[in-house]
């Protein structure tokens, strides 16, 4: 299976050559989470051409303007997202599974009949690799885009062997992410087109999955979900969770519920995790930890601001004092993230 992935990709790159699609270019998804929808990115990609899975906003109206916005050279939708199409879109289409009207274009049916045999990157280190798209519950979504070079960096981390990553959130968001790591580390990725707790229970037993992401709603759902009790999680190693809703309570719940598996990351899609608390940080004897973000990632440089928008001073802000000078002696120069705060990394937003 992995070898005709990896097959399809050359294939898909070679289709979106023979179009035009080269390095500068700009293709956009409305992808559900399939083989294909990945492939064809990792194609794009190698053309040296930035991709951006699309977040779909309830209003046509607001997936109208976001397309407009972007102003891809290539706009892909799938079978199953062909609905969420504006009628008014002028974007060039290419359509996969589908016979569309107006899309004459069958990007899947052009890959077939090309060759399978590798290709050469031609992307380079500073060119747009990828916009990643906030989830636009404000309106027509925002975004930011990082380039070949930031982007290689944040997926390069470390996986574990025997990596069994579920992923059944949406593209545009931080699963992209994690496909990418769990992949270039040696993995394996499981896709469901949607969440549903149940169905992600019996996915963690069936499939054996070993690293799971939530957001926090999801979390509180899973685990209070009766099939908890009765389904085998013994495979799960990292639970992550995102978000600054949960309240501590929750949180140590969760622990005691799942075991020592739960991650507490903080972040925003479009700009990457700021900070996490690892499973062996959620530690039952140190219940305070359960009160904070945990420790800054590697890369990120985080301000805390008063009301007035003035710097806070280590020893001076009180409200501020764990955030600057650590949470406890136990970890190795942690640094406890709460309150309100500015952060940059690499990144650049439109």
């Amino acid at each position: 299976m992995a070898s005709d992935f990896l097959k399809s990709i050359f294939q898909y790159a070679r289709a979106l050559s023979s179009i035009g699609i080269e390095c500068g270019s700009l293709i956009a998804f409305i992808a559900p989470n399939r083989p294909e929808a990945l492939a064809i990115r990792y194609a794009a990609n190698l053309l040296g051409a930035a991709t951006t899975y699309l977040s779909v906003p309830v209003s046509a109206q607001c997936r109208m303007e976001l397309i407009a916005q972007i102003n891809p050279a290539l706009l892909v939708v799938f079978n199953e997202t062909a609905h969420l199409l504006p009628d008014e879109t002028t974007a060039r289409l290419a359509v996969i599974g589908i016979d569309l009207a107006g899309a004459s274009l069958r990007l899947d049916e052009l890959a077939a009949a090309q060759l399978d045999a590798p290709i050469m990157s031609l992307a380079r280190p500073d060119d747009m690799a990828v916009i990643i798209s906030s989830g636009g519950t404000t309106g027509v979504p925002k975004g930011s885009w990082r380039n070949f070079a930031a982007y290689t960096a944040l997926v390069h981390a470390p996986v574990p062997s025997g990596r069994r990553q579920l992923i059944n959130g949406p593209l545009a968001y931080l699963s992209q992410v994690l496909v990418d790591m769990t992949l270039l580390g040696g993995g394996s990725v499981v896709l469901e087109n949607s969440y549903d707790a149940a169905s992600t229970l019996m996915a963690i037993e069936s499939e054996r999955i070993t690293d799971l992401f939530l957001v926090e709603p999801q979390l509180f759902e899973v685990m209070d979900h009766p099939d908890v009790n009765r389904r085998d999680l013994s495979s799960l190693r990292t639970l992550t969770h995102i978000g600054d809703s949960a309240p501590p309570t929750l949180r140590l719940r969760a622990r005691e519920r799942l075991g020592a598996v739960l991650v507490h990351t903080y972040g925003a899609s479009e700009m990457g995790v700021v900070s996490s608390l690892s499973a062996a940080e959620h530690d039952l004897d140190h219940l305070e930890l359960f009160t904070c973000a945990g420790q800054i990632r590697h890369g990120v440089e985080v301000q805390f601001r008063r009301d007035d928008g003035t710097l806070a001073e280590p020893g001076r802000d009180r409200e501020y004092r764990g955030a600057i000078s650590g949470y406890g002696k136990r970890l190795p120069q942690p640094r406890r993230l709460s309150g309100n705060f500015f952060y940059r990394r690499m990144v650049s937003h439109w």
